[in-house]
Protein backbone atom coordinates (compact mmCIF):
# COMPACT_ATOMS: atom_id res chain seq x y z
CA UNK A 1 0.00 0.00 0.00
CA UNK A 2 1.59 3.44 -1.00
CA UNK A 3 0.79 5.93 1.64
CA UNK A 4 1.13 10.15 0.49
CA UNK A 5 2.92 12.34 2.87
CA UNK A 6 2.02 16.01 3.87
CA UNK A 7 5.72 16.93 4.07
CA UNK A 8 6.12 18.60 1.04
CA UNK A 9 2.61 20.19 0.48
CA UNK A 10 2.85 24.28 0.00
CA UNK A 11 0.76 27.01 -1.62
CA UNK A 12 1.01 26.91 -5.02
CA UNK A 13 -1.38 29.47 -6.04
CA UNK A 14 -0.20 32.23 -8.73
CA UNK A 15 -0.70 34.82 -11.63
CA UNK A 16 -0.33 34.44 -14.91
CA UNK A 17 -0.21 36.65 -17.73
CA UNK A 18 0.33 34.12 -20.68
CA UNK A 19 -0.20 36.48 -23.96
CA UNK A 20 0.34 40.06 -24.60
CA UNK A 21 1.03 41.58 -27.74
CA UNK A 22 1.65 45.23 -28.36
CA UNK A 23 1.46 46.36 -32.38
CA UNK A 24 2.06 49.77 -34.20
CA UNK A 25 0.46 50.33 -37.31
CA UNK A 26 2.48 52.92 -39.28
CA UNK A 27 -0.39 54.51 -41.68
CA UNK A 28 -0.22 57.74 -39.80
CA UNK A 29 3.35 58.09 -40.89
CA UNK A 30 2.45 57.52 -44.50
CA UNK A 31 -0.60 59.39 -45.41
CA UNK A 32 -0.59 58.65 -48.81
CA UNK A 33 -2.27 55.63 -49.81
CA UNK A 34 0.98 53.52 -50.24
CA UNK A 35 2.42 49.89 -49.35
CA UNK A 36 3.90 51.12 -46.26
CA UNK A 37 0.38 52.57 -45.36
CA UNK A 38 -0.31 48.76 -44.67
CA UNK A 39 2.06 48.30 -43.06
CA UNK A 40 2.02 46.79 -39.04
CA UNK A 41 5.12 45.51 -36.76
CA UNK A 42 4.12 43.34 -33.58
CA UNK A 43 5.45 42.06 -30.75
CA UNK A 44 3.90 39.47 -28.87
CA UNK A 45 4.98 37.09 -25.68
CA UNK A 46 3.86 33.83 -24.68
CA UNK A 47 4.03 33.10 -20.78
CA UNK A 48 4.87 37.00 -20.50
CA UNK A 49 4.98 36.84 -16.60
CA UNK A 50 4.31 34.06 -13.67
CA UNK A 51 3.89 35.64 -9.92
CA UNK A 52 4.30 33.16 -7.25
CA UNK A 53 6.12 31.92 -3.87
CA UNK A 54 5.98 28.07 -4.86
CA UNK A 55 9.60 26.92 -4.76
CA UNK A 56 8.99 24.09 -8.14
CA UNK A 57 9.48 24.90 -11.52
CA UNK A 58 5.69 25.50 -12.43
CA UNK A 59 3.24 26.06 -9.88
CA UNK A 60 0.22 24.55 -12.85
CA UNK A 61 0.67 20.82 -11.72
CA UNK A 62 -2.30 18.98 -11.92
CA UNK A 63 -1.50 16.19 -14.51
CA UNK A 64 -0.37 12.83 -13.33
CA UNK A 65 1.31 11.85 -16.44
CA UNK A 66 -1.93 9.10 -16.57
CA UNK A 67 -2.11 7.63 -13.04
CA UNK A 68 -4.59 8.37 -10.77
CA UNK A 69 -2.50 8.57 -7.50
CA UNK A 70 -0.34 11.45 -8.98
CA UNK A 71 -2.60 14.16 -9.88
CA UNK A 72 -1.48 17.69 -8.42
CA UNK A 73 1.98 16.26 -7.62
CA UNK A 74 4.83 17.68 -8.86
CA UNK A 75 6.37 15.51 -11.00
CA UNK A 76 9.88 17.60 -11.93
CA UNK A 77 8.56 19.15 -15.61
CA UNK A 78 9.57 21.99 -17.02
CA UNK A 79 8.13 24.95 -17.09
CA UNK A 80 6.62 26.82 -19.63
CA UNK A 81 9.30 28.60 -21.86
CA UNK A 82 8.90 32.72 -22.64
CA UNK A 83 8.71 33.06 -26.22
CA UNK A 84 9.30 36.75 -27.70
CA UNK A 85 8.02 36.84 -31.66
CA UNK A 86 8.40 40.17 -33.39
CA UNK A 87 6.60 40.48 -36.98
CA UNK A 88 5.71 42.69 -39.79
CA UNK A 89 2.37 41.97 -41.43
CA UNK A 90 2.07 44.37 -45.01
CA UNK A 91 -1.34 44.36 -46.55
CA UNK A 92 -1.61 45.29 -50.18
Amino acid sequence: RLYMSQLYIEDADFFRISNVTLGYNFARLFKQKSVMSQLRAYVTVQNALVLTRYSGMDPEVGYSGGSTWGSGIDLGFYPRARTVLFGLSIKL
